[in-house]
């Protein structure tokens, strides 16, 4: 989670070392990485939205607004396999499914309305420290 966001914080800055150098990340290393945050999304899923913004933004797709649609497309079609064999295979709290499906589907309306309206560098800066926080919270074992 600290790699993906100071990878997302310092985005402009790495990209701009790898136009400047006229060389781009690997194939094979674009995707290891996405296949480790997309496993890491299917099993844990806390903060793999920042991860993935932090990989298309390095790699594929410079617009944090694109970025942000590519990972919600990304990510729910990653989402669906491990739903599945979770929902058939664990003992699953389906009280607590209807909080974060709302909220999903409430922040996937709202979400792409923001990111069109707020400052893309504000924003980017804003998804990191989200991320940071994270970070610290998963450390200090509050999640």
């Amino acid at each position: 989670m600290v790699i993906g966001s100071l990878a997302l914080l310092l985005q402009p800055r790495l990209r701009g070392a790898m136009e400047r150098r006229g060389k781009s990340l690997p194939t094979a290393l674009v995707l290891t990485i996405g296949a480790l945050v997309a496993v890491y999304n299917g099993y844990f899923g806390a903060g793999s939205g920042i991860l993935m913004i932090a990989v298309l933004m390095l790699t594929s797709e410079p617009s944090l607004v694109r970025a942000n649609a590519i990972k919600n497309v990304v990510l729910v079609t990653a989402d669906i396999l491990p739903a599945i064999l979770f929902a058939l295979s664990a003992h699953l709290v389906w009280w607590a499914m209807w909080p974060l499906l709302v909220g999903s589907w409430i922040g996937g309306l709202i979400g792409p309305s923001v990111a069109r309206v707020v400052n893309p560098n504000v924003l980017r800066v804003a998804i990191a420290v989200c991320g940071f926080v994270l970070a610290a919270a998963l450390l200090l074992g509050w999640m």
